[in-house]
């Protein structure tokens, strides 16, 4: 958590994203990003493989996969996050 408070980045994916989140139902969140899980009920939409595509700030928030455009990740059973700026 520290890394992340002091500038370092954080991709939550699939139930990365509500351990990111700072969702008050769920005690186990890490409170990393201000974010709200907006859409519990209709969790169950499938999955498959995803394309994550990197902007200029994403390359440089994760130097360790920024010299490529883009990542595939899988993911399962998404949910609709909500992030404040």
């Amino acid at each position: 958590m520290n890394f992340v408070k002091n500038g370092g980045g954080y991709l939550g994916i699939c139930a990365g994203a509500y351990l990111g989140s700072d969702h008050s139902t769920y005690s186990w969140c890490l409170h990393l990003a201000d974010a709200q899980v907006v859409d519990r009920e209709h969790w169950d939409r499938g999955g498959g493989l995803v394309n994550v595509k990197l902007t200029k700030y994403g390359k440089e928030l994760f130097p360790e996969i920024g010299k490529k455009d883009n990542f595939y990740s899988y993911y399962h059973q998404w949910t609709t996050i909500n992030y404040r700026k």
